[in-house]
């Protein structure tokens, strides 16, 4: 049997809630390219064994929502950030969860390189907890002002019933250069994009290529 060649690209995924327990798309990655390293956030919805649960993250604030919300917002931060700077990745990946930290982390100036980010949750989580020292337009404003929608690929599934399809139109509105890869009858989940038309290696390998070649042009 012919060893599969994977894709010289070393990636960091940022996954989304449950994470640990939905391994899927890490191990397509890990599988399709040369390096995969996927920071855990300790991030559950329910799960108050994890030390970032929103539920066990709500008690130690005494129930205020905001403050919930921001605690697991930074915590995440951190641990990515962490993750950036000791695996100097190619490329960034994120889903849900993780593609809002994904969004985050471009806007704060940590990461710069090519990302793609599948239906980012950050402004649909923002509208929940409100917006106190994260803003969702500052978030577009000092994405914009770096010139690094340039670097940004959002890919979203049409029936997508946890972060609405829409969400991301609004993103790439507001983000200039950036591009929205809408996925047809994709879910949340967006497991039909881990096989041929619409494949996801293919998906984060022509927009690296894509960020390297205008990198090159502007270079010259």
């Amino acid at each position: 049997m012919q060893k599969q060649v994977k894709i010289p690209i070393k990636l960091m995924f940022l996954h989304g809630l449950e994470g640990e327990m939905l391994k899927l798309k890490q191990k397509y990655l890990e599988k399709n390219f040369e390096k995969c390293v996927t920071p855990y956030m300790k991030i559950s919805r329910w799960n108050i064994l994890q030390q970032n649960s929103f539920p066990r993250v709500l008690i130690r604030n005494k129930f205020n929502l905001q403050n919930a919300g921001y605690e697991c917002i930074q915590n995440c931060m951190n641990i990515q950030i962490n993750g950036l700077n000791e695996s100097n990745p190619d490329a960034l990946v994120g889903i849900s969860w993780g593609g809002g930290i994904g969004l985050l982390l471009l806007s704060q100036g940590y990461w710069q390189g090519p990302t793609v980010l599948m239906a980012p949750a950050i402004t649909r989580f923002l509208d929940v907890v409100g917006e106190r020292d994260y803003k969702i337009q500052d978030i577009f404003d000092k994405i914009n002002k770096q010139n690094l929608g340039r670097k940004l690929l959002i890919v979203h599934g049409d029936k997508d019933f946890t972060i609405p399809y829409t969400k991301s139109v609004e993103i790439v509105n507001k983000i200039q250069g950036s591009q929205l890869l809408t996925i047809p009858n994709g879910s949340h989940y967006l497991n039909n994009i881990h096989s041929p038309p619409i494949e996801l290696k293919q998906i984060i390998y022509d927009h690296y290529i894509k960020c390297k070649t205008q990198e090159n042009i502007q270079n010259q």
